[in-house]
């Protein structure tokens, strides 16, 4: 009998879901879309037992984001990023305004739980502006995360309540993680073992700086696909990447995409910091750099068994690079754009043309 594949498993999966959530949300006034790009390419090594559906409201056409799933862990983060907006809207040490998708409709429906939210149009994707808009585009968002602060024992009280919150301990803790189980993991590969170990001596030398930027709201997953710009107003999407850390988190992981991405808009950033900020800042970025590398570098460790093919030769592919991308961060360079162009090139040959059009839809 042959074992199926972790892809094969995940279009069976979908193909069940669908059958079954069409409809149920046919019966709650939703129909989906034909084309739903969050279930194809490489979803099925990223996503658990939740589907991302587009769709739209009947009643009035309106284009809705639907998550839904029927596991019960799954369930829970839908609540949590729930609740993460609702509270994003209350607290009363944000200085800035966070603009966030309407709910629609939040529910559950025998075992399913369905969270239903307004669909976002933009003219244009964030990487389609030019670079001086891209730049004050990211700028104003970032500044916007630094705006809430806890600075008071009150502060911390209020958000402990309801996000997840990063001290030095915590980030040290969780790359010793990381570092560990990528040398179980990939027992032979030395370059990500001396990078990863580097890293982590380089935050435990700096923990001081570390304490010092804490307490900020951060998206610790703050890239282009997580936001839209509609009308010059920056919407903030997955709230369940919201966490209280590091100043520079949300910084490091919008840098590190940017190292492939954009380039320029990354070495633009860069140069913002060391030349606007404090030392010590500019270091503390540094730091969060070297910290959300190491995390690429385990996450892909961590899914290369689950992929086979071109996608497990694209996988070793990027745990190389973020590799790399470590030592140039420890030595204060950049990726050569050489070494960038021929990652893309093997990136682009690898991906499937399901993978391609998600990527599309994302970027």
């Amino acid at each position: 009998m042959t074992t199926l594949g972790k892809k094969e498993q995940w279009e069976i999966y979908c193909t069940q879901q669908l059958a079954v959530v069409t409809p149920l949300l046919i019966n709650e006034g939703f129909v989906l879309e034909s084309e739903q790009p969050h279930l194809q390419g490489e979803r099925y090594v990223l996503s658990g037992p939740k589907l991302v559906l587009y769709g739209a409201r009947r009643s009035d056409g309106m284009r809705v984001v639907i998550k839904i799933t029927d596991n019960s862990k799954i369930a829970k983060d839908l609540e949590h990023e729930r609740t993460v907006q609702e509270v994003l809207r209350t607290i009363d040490f944000a200085y800035h305004t966070f603009h966030t998708p309407h709910e629609i409709l939040f529910g559950h429906h025998e075992a399913h739980m369905f969270y239903i939210t307004e669909y976002i149009s933009q003219e244009k994707t964030f990487l389609e502006h030019t670079l001086e808009e891209q730049f004050f585009l990211a700028l104003k968002a970032l500044e916007a995360q630094e705006g809430s602060h806890a600075t008071t024992h009150k502060h911390l009280q209020t958000i402990q309540k309801t996000f997840e919150v990063y001290d030095t301990t915590r980030y040290i803790q969780t790359l010793t993680q990381y570092r560990d189980e990528v040398f179980k993991l990939l027992p032979h590969h030395t370059k990500s073992h001396e990078a990863l170990t580097k890293a982590l001596h380089t935050l435990e030398e700096n923990s001081n700086l570390l304490n010092t930027y804490s307490h900020f709201l951060t998206h610790w997953d703050f890239v282009p696909h997580n936001i839209r710009i509609h009308d010059r107003d920056i919407y903030l999407l997955d709230h369940s990447a919201i966490r209280f850390g590091n100043k520079y988190e949300g910084w490091a992981r919008f840098m590190n995409f940017m190292t492939l991405y954009h380039p320029e808009l990354e070495h633009a950033l860069d140069t913002y910091v060391r030349e606007n900020r404090s030392e010590h800042e500019y270091t503390t970025l540094t730091l969060m750099r070297l910290y959300r590398l190491s995390e690429l570098v385990w996450f892909y460790a961590s899914k290369r068994a689950q992929t086979e093919g071109d996608l497990r030769t694209l996988t070793d592919a990027r745990i190389n690079l973020w590799c790399k991308a470590i030592e140039a961060q420890l030595n204060g360079t950049k990726l050569s754009t050489r070494l960038i162009n021929t990652y893309k090139k093997t990136r682009n040959d690898l991906r499937d043309e399901g993978e391609k059009k998600r990527q599309q839809m994302l970027h």
